[in-house]
């Protein structure tokens, strides 16, 4: 009690609000047009390097505003100089009810820069640009600030959370009468920082949701996703490539220089003639590389054959990630139209191969070639986003 008598007495603005507000806290809403503003647009390509660089950009900048807020706060002891201080920072408090600051006040030492400092550790801002860059990833690679902004409000958890157009009176009062404990003490200052951003609320001199986005675009291109996030993963996914239509990311492989396969618009991937050590072959070889690691669930392959006996697999499906084999299937000569074979993966890759040989002549091109393939389709079944190389 004397500490709020202290207050009163001895802080001017505190006065002031006593005299100018008796209607109760201001109404102001967030808007949802600032709440859908993109913190980037679609990366083109959706290039993961370049979207994680924006993301930890975007952190980067939440986590610098809420720090420079907590310690200009912590450089004072006393109650009224605190909130002198607060007003200054946010002034939207300037049109509060004294004892709506107080009691926000008085929860303040259990959300201090002590407090949020100590929960924000390497791990936890680790976990929060790895979440937020899959968010990006699921998104085709851009995030709106109401997704990050739900992000964080989910992170508190709990009932009544303020939506994107809460007003400064519940957000006041979220902050003033809730539980934050642990690492939600993180999520709950970087959550409350987009709040003003989407009111147009003064936040440390800045009104605007822009400044988040232009510090978020000055990110620069970083692979470290590869090392320090898990694969995205959004939920379960099929994609078929029809080669009737386009070859989508599927390529020849090459030996010696030359193509194992032969893409025809309307005609599909067709096998072809290879000499190769000394061999003559009819090879069809295709493979998809992922930028990104995908977690594959399986592959299977729609084809025509004809070929004759050989000493190696006519058919193999294979699967790789960092030049080891995940997985792979093979099938002896099967004649026939239509025909299908299913590669079972259940792992992340970052390539799938397709290899047919229908025929094999060791050093003897006289019998002339054999066999010849036609690959109609693949299709992936998979989880996260769908790879940008299919589509």
């Amino acid at each position: 009690e004397q500490s709020i008598i202290d207050a009163i007495n001895n802080s001017s603005l505190v006065r002031e609000t006593i005299t100018q507000s008796t209607e109760g806290l201001p109404d102001v809403p967030g808007e949802q047009a600032r709440a859908d503003t993109p913190a980037f647009d679609a990366v083109p390509g959706c290039d993961n390097d370049a979207t994680y660089g924006y993301v930890r950009a975007l952190w980067t900048y939440i986590d610098a505003k809420t720090i420079d807020f907590l310690q200009q706060m912590a450089e004072f002891t006393n109650l009224w100089e605190q909130i002198d201080l607060l007003f200054s920072l946010i002034p939207g408090f300037d049109a509060t009810p004294p004892s709506s600051a107080l009691d926000w006040m008085g929860s303040f030492g259990d959300y201090n820069f002590e407090a949020y400092n100590s929960q924000k550790t390497v791990e936890l801002e680790q976990e929060i640009i790895c979440d937020l860059f899959c968010i990006a990833v699921d998104n085709s690679c851009t995030i709106n600030f109401s997704d990050v902004y739900n992000y964080f409000i989910t992170k508190i958890g709990g009932a009544n959370l303020p939506t994107v157009v809460a007003t400064f009176a519940e957000w006041i009062s979220f902050m003033a009468t809730g539980d934050y404990p642990n690492d939600r003490i993180v999520y709950l200052w970087s959550a409350f920082q987009l709040a003003l951003a989407f009111m147009g609320q003064e936040y440390l001199g800045q009104n605007s949701i822009e400044r988040y986005a232009i510090q978020a675009q000055t990110g620069d291109p970083d692979n470290d996703w590869s090392l320090l996030c898990d694969p995205c993963a959004s939920g379960p996914w099929t994609y078929t490539s029809d080669f009737a239509n386009s070859p989508d990311g599927w390529q020849p492989l090459q030996l010696d220089g030359a193509d194992n396969a032969v893409y025809v618009a309307g005609d599909n991937w067709n096998s072809t003639q290879v000499v190769f050590n000394g061999t003559y072959s009819v090879y069809l070889n295709i493979e998809v590389l992922f930028a990104t690691p995908v977690l594959v669930d399986s592959t299977t392959v729609n084809y025509d054959f004809s070929g004759i006996s050989s000493a190696f697999p006519a058919a193999r499906l294979w699967a790789y990630n960092n030049g080891s084999t995940v997985a792979n299937v093979n099938r002896d000569n099967v004649n026939g139209n239509g025909l299908t074979m299913q590669l079972n993966v259940g792992a992340v890759v970052d390539r799938l191969l397709v290899n047919f040989r229908p025929s094999r002549r060791d050093n003897n091109q006289s019998i002339g070639w054999a066999g010849t393939v036609t690959l109609n389709s693949v299709q992936i079944s998979g989880q996260g986003a769908i790879p940008p190389e299919l589509t």
